[in-house]
């Protein structure tokens, strides 16, 4: 892994810290659980709703998300994603496997993660202008968010896997089968198709 350093500067910047009328991710209970979608739903207004009440905002900002939707999708990799163009967030499937469900005080967290992604634009991704109002929102300021594992009896890879062994694509962890996500994505590689497997026996499991 490449390391990355930075120059210091001459005057330390000042540490993001949270808003005084939110209360941040760390004080809730890391015991709940969120079972459902439309558990996720109620969830994800209700942050929505409590974030407009900060005063520290821009109007800009309190405008694009108070009008932000929120719905649900099949997702590699990633746990939920803001989509700029229709100011819509879309929340991974995989939150929401039999056996594994999200822990409310990170479901909370993905959700702000992704309302900062709206109020500073999708241009600042990471940057520390997206970090500082994640944090000032009440997140913990990661860039990665976490979900329990969970046996899962697929794995989705690369027809090309064994020719490229080193560069294809391969992922695992699904419970089930995701045929959008068959059709939408390819190898980032080769550009090649990916096929789902079963984790038990390793053969092709044909989509239907």
């Amino acid at each position: 892994m490449q390391q990355h350093t930075e120059t210091p500067l001459r005057h330390p910047q000042k540490k993001p810290s949270c808003w005084p009328d939110v209360e941040p991710i760390s004080f809730l209970n890391s015991k709940k659980t969120v079972t459902s979608q439309s558990q996720a739903l109620v969830i994800a207004k209700k942050i929505q709703e409590i974030l407009l009440e900060c005063k520290v905002m821009t109007d800009e900002q309190r405008k694009t998300i108070s009008l932000v939707t929120f719905g649900f999708g099949d997702f590699v990799r990633a746990l939920a994603k803001y989509h700029q163009k229709g100011n819509r967030v879309r929340f991974s499937n995989n939150l929401f496997r039999p056996g594994a469900p999200v822990k409310l005080c990170d479901f909370i967290n993905t959700v702000k993660h992704e309302l900062a992604h709206a109020a500073v634009g999708v241009k600042e991704r990471h940057n520390n202008t997206w970090k500082e109002f994640f944090i000032g929102c009440g997140g913990n300021g990661a860039v990665c968010g976490s979900m329990q594992k969970v046996d899962a009896p697929y794995s989705l890879q690369c027809v090309e896997l064994k020719r490229n062994p080193q560069k294809c694509f391969v992922a695992s962890r699904f419970v089930l089968p995701m045929k959008n996500v068959m059709v939408r994505k390819c190898c980032r590689n080769c550009r090649g198709k990916l096929e789902v497997l079963s984790t038990k026996t390793g053969e092709v499991v044909e989509m239907k």
